[in-house]
Formats: structure tokens, sequence, C-alpha cells
């Protein structure tokens, strides 16, 4: 129910004598259990020469939102009509014993408009107090009891500075022959009346005149939200701490080494609890002093379980990338042994060009003169492809016998329950094999097709001795039985000659030799043998 704010607001008023719901009330009250007040709204008062501008404001409840839409209304609202700051404020609280909970958000949300300066112009007031008799030992007693539960949820500084004070609304309940029965005193709202205005009046004086600004109180709700978001980040903090070790003791299978022993450093320093003990009894700075002690004993705990989780997620993601990067191992692999088997294939499949089969004639080559005909060049020709042959030959078997002596077997991570590192380093080993096998596939295609070219005479460069003997340049020869015959240099012919064949059976192979003797024999001008 309400908390008899607006009743309070009459009395203020001089008007003692109101029933709930009286149509000569300043502030609108009710008998029901819903506050009247819903805005903040300001009164004009006196009593005794002395004047109030009392503002009345929607009572905080224990909904959290709810409250921080009410303080932020009064934030709003209050500077408008208090430009000057206020020289007092009542805390209304039911003498009626409300939840921990309710009180504890109670004090949470007035706290984020009054700072500890601002405790000095306060009052508590107990409303709904007319079973509290006249009395200072028993009021006292009362006081008591409310600092005692209000303890662990208010500020100390709060509860020994403000005054104060109780309301009874001029109804005394009483038990006759176990019934219950209502007695009206007419003189209990006077006597809160006079208490009040000479509170005030006695805080004025003992504050100097100085009132507390709206400046301060909108301070004061900064810092407020500024503490609402560390607790904020620290619970999540925590909570998250609290899933990572359920998640690290819930883990099942078998771990690596290095996760084992992280996993029981974490397990020995975890906090027996990663609950706030009587969070809802304690006031918004005590649960930022518990969630900033909590965090700062259990750093190592949090580090160890951290990196728990940080390590296990990158030995599965380290595992993935390696099951992937072996496939790309085994496609490399696969691309290697193709094109090594092409080359091999066409390697073995190289034979020399023939052109002449009989031996060298005397003189040499070098004793050019009248002596040697065309003729006689051919075996000499003969010996010097076989010679091109032979260097291309052995060019090609460099690759061959790197093929043959290679070794391409890929790694293999021979370890159980890998660590982190060793996935890292078989990571390297495969990339280095991959990169190996990569260049040499690439470099064997390339042989390969270097090979498939078929280099001409003219592309041979030890081919000196060839041009020189497609330059013979001795226009006349004399055949016995034969008139002297004129023939034309054959250069062009030779320089095209090809050095060897490849992918060429034996049939084809003598079918092309053929063809170049053919060629030759017309400018050789006698029959080839």
């Amino acid at each position: 129910m309400g908390a008899g704010k607006s009743s309070i607001v009459n009395v203020l008023h001089g008007l003692l004598d109101l029933d709930d719901g009286d149509e000569n009330a300043v502030a609108k009250t009710s008998s029901g259990v819903e506050s009247c007040t819903c805005i903040v709204k300001p009164y004009s008062c006196s009593h005794d020469g002395i004047s109030l501008r009392v503002i009345d404001t929607p009572g905080f409840e224990e909904d959290n939102d709810k409250n921080n839409e009410i303080s932020s209304q009064i934030l709003s609202k209050v500077p408008e009509f208090l430009k000057d700051g206020f020289d007092a404020f009542f805390l209304v609280v039911s003498i009626e014993r409300k939840s921990d909970f309710k009180l504890s958000n109670i004090m949470s949300s007035w706290n984020s408009l009054i700072n500890e300066e601002g405790y000095k112009h306060g009052f508590v007031v107990f409303t709904f107090a007319d079973n509290i008799i006249y009395d200072e030992t028993a009021e006292n007693e009362k006081i008591q009891e409310f600092k005692k539960v209000m303890a662990n949820i208010a500020p100390s500084g709060l509860l020994d500075s403000v005054k104060y004070l109780f309301y009874r609304h001029n109804k005394l309940t009483l038990f006759r022959n176990n019934k219950k029965e209502k007695i009206y005193d007419e003189g209990a709202r006077r006597v809160f009346l006079e208490n009040a205005y000479a509170g005030i009046y006695q805080k004025c004086i003992e504050n100097n005149g100085r009132s507390f600004s709206t400046l301060e109180m909108m301070q004061a709700k900064q810092n407020h939200e500024a503490e609402l978001t560390m607790i904020e980040e620290y619970r999540k903090k925590r909570l998250e701490m609290k899933r990572l070790y359920e998640n690290l003791v819930a883990t099942t299978g078998t771990l690596s080494a290095d996760l084992i022993k992280i996993s029981e450093a974490a397990k020995k320093v975890a906090p027996s609890t990663f609950e706030i003990v009587n969070e809802t009894k304690k006031t918004q700075k005590q649960i930022l002093q518990d969630e900033t002690n909590f965090h700062a004993q259990h750093s190592n705990f949090y580090e160890g379980v951290t990196k728990f989780h940080f390590d296990r997620e990158q030995i599965e993601q380290a595992a993935k990338n390696l099951t992937a990067f072996v496939e790309v191992c085994h496609e490399s692999l696969e691309t290697y042994n193709i094109v090594t088997k092409k080359f091999t294939e066409t390697f073995n499949t190289m034979q020399p060009l023939k052109i002449e089969t009989s031996s060298l004639p005397w003189p040499p080559f070098y004793f050019l003169s009248d002596w040697l005909t065309r003729a006689d060049l051919l075996p000499y020709l003969q010996r010097e492809l076989n010679e091109a042959f032979k260097y291309y030959k052995d060019k090609f078997e460099v690759v061959a016998d790197d093929i043959k002596n290679g070794n391409v077997a890929m790694p293999k991570l021979n370890v159980t329950n890998p660590t982190l590192s060793n996935y890292t380093s078989h990571m390297e080993k495969l990339k280095t094999f991959n990169s190996t096998i990569s260049l040499a596939a690439e470099r064997i295609r390339n042989s390969t097709i270097e090979m498939e070219k078929i280099p001409s005479i003219s592309d041979y460069p030890n081919n000196q001795i060839m041009l020189q003997i497609a330059n013979y340049d001795r226009h006349r020869e004399f055949v016995w039985g034969v008139s002297p015959r004129t023939y034309f240099r054959f250069k062009q012919d030779v320089e095209e000659l090809p050095i060897y064949y490849v992918n060429f059976n034996e049939t084809v192979r003598e079918g092309a030799d053929s063809m170049f003797r053919r060629q030759l024999r017309e400018f050789f001008g006698y029959r080839v043998k």
C-alpha cells in the first residue's frame, strides 16, 4: 500500500482532520493498496511563520526498472521546482515490516539521488506508527530496530546522520476481548506537524543554511549509475567464470597433457561459491566492494580457467586446420605423382635421330679438303647428333635421378592426445613438405614441357661443328664416270633437324628417320645408306 507521503503533505498544510479520500485534501490520499502519487508535484505550505516548498514524489517499489524511472523523474523535475537545492528530505518508510529485498531496492534507488553530503539534510519518517506509544524509549527501540534491519542495506553515514520522526495517522488499534478496535487520537497529527517543522528548522540551523544542490543530486545519480555499470560488468565476468568452471568440470574425453595440467591447477584455486552472499541485504557500494574483492581474490583462477578454454579451442581449431591441410598435402602429393609419372614415361621414350650408320671416313673432318665430299660429311653429322642427344639426355637424367632418389613421404603425427605445440610443430612440417613437393612438381612439369618441345640443332648450344658441316661450301665435286656437279649449301636443313624424339614407338621413329634421310639425300646428291 501507499507509504503515507500524501497524507503527510496534507498535515504539513495544517489539514489535520482529513479522512482518506477527503475532497478537501491538498494532496490526494487513499486507503487502497496503491500509492496515490504518480508524478512529481510541488506544494507550498507554512506553519508558525515557517514556509515550505514541498515536493511530493512517487514512492520507490521492488521493481528496479520502475525505480530507475522514478529516480530519473525526480532528477528531472525537482531541479525545476527547487532551483537552489533543498534544505531537507523525508524518506518515508511504513512502520510495517517490508521485505529486505524491497528495502534494499528502496535504499539503492534513494542513494542514486543523495550522496554523503546530503545525508545530514535527511529525515526518516515512520508512517502508520499509531501503535507506537508517545514515549522516547519506545520510539528509540523502534529506531534501533530499524537501524539493525538496515545495517547491511543502508550506508551507516545515512542512518547516523538523519533525524527520525513518527507519523501517526490518528488511528490507534487496540485489542479488546480478542477484537480489533480503532481509537482515534485527535492530537497525533498535530504532534507530527510541530515536530516536522521544528526538525526542518533545526536542520537548517545545523547546516548553516546550506542546502543540498540539485547539481550534487545529479552528480550522485551519475556516480550511482557508474557504480551500477561496474557492478554489472563484474557480475557478467563472475557468471562467465561460473560458466567456464562448470564447462571445465563437465569436460569429458581425453585431454592433452598441457590441458590436464591447466585444468588441475584451475580446480585447486576455484571459488567455493560464485554467488555474492546476502546480496539482497547489502547496499550498492557493499555489492560493488564484494564484486571487486571476488575478482581480485580469484584472478588466478579466472586466468587459468580462461586459458584452459582458450587453449582447448585452439587445439580443436588446430586439429581442424591440420585435417584440412593434410587434404591439401594429399592433393599436392597426387599432383607430384602425376607429373613424375608423365616425366618418367616421356624420358624413357627419348631416342636420338639416326640419319647415318656408317663409320667415320679418313681423314677426320677437321682436315676439310678436296678429299672430302658431302657424302663423307654424314657420319660426322651423325656423330655430333649423338653428342647432342647425350647432352639433353644427361640434362633430363638429373631430374630423373632426383625423382628416383627423392623422399616424398608425408610426415605423420604419431602422438596420442597431441598438445597445441605438437599440432603447431607438425603443421610447420606439413607446410615445408607441401612447399617442397609443390616446387618439385612444378620443376618436373616444366622439365617435361621442355623435353617435349624437342630442340633442333639450332637450339643446341654446342652446334658449331654441325653448322660448319652445313656451311661446307665445296661447290663442285668430281665423281668417276659423272660430269662434275654443283651443290648448294644446306645449312637451313641441317639447323632444323631434331636432336631426338619423344613419345614415339619404334615404327614411328624409324619412319621419321627415313623422312629426314630423304630430305638430306636431295642436297647430298648421292644415295644415302
